[in-house]
């Protein structure tokens, strides 16, 4: 395994299936995990969920796809500089601008 202490993570999605099981092995890793989704009363109890297991958690409902919603949420508030930030976003994510025509 590896690990992720002092590290942070949202993962949107992440109430239901996939999401839930890539933000519980996050937590597991040591980082602090973020739980979005749009339906608050499931990202909470899915937080107290992960907690009881003894994660550090976090609670972020909004929806993802609307720009309004997402506000600040689209850039960590923390020491990380802006410039760090958009670079990070630009090599992670490159997948979101080629949708795959195989399948």
């Amino acid at each position: 395994m590896f690990d992720l202490s002092g590290r942070r993570a949202l993962v949107t999605g992440s109430v239901p299936g996939l999401g839930l099981e890539m933000a519980r092995g996050l937590a597991a890793a040591g980082a602090h995990v973020w739980i979005n989704g749009r339906n608050g009363d499931a990202v909470r109890t899915t937080v107290g969920a992960l907690d009881a297991d003894g994660h550090a958690v976090g609670a972020a409902p909004f929806d993802v796809t609307g720009p309004a919603a997402v506000g600040g949420a689209g850039r960590p508030r923390s020491r990380v500089p802006w410039c760090s930030w958009r670079r990070t976003r630009r090599r992670s994510s490159p997948g979101r601008r080629w949708p795959s025509t195989a399948a």
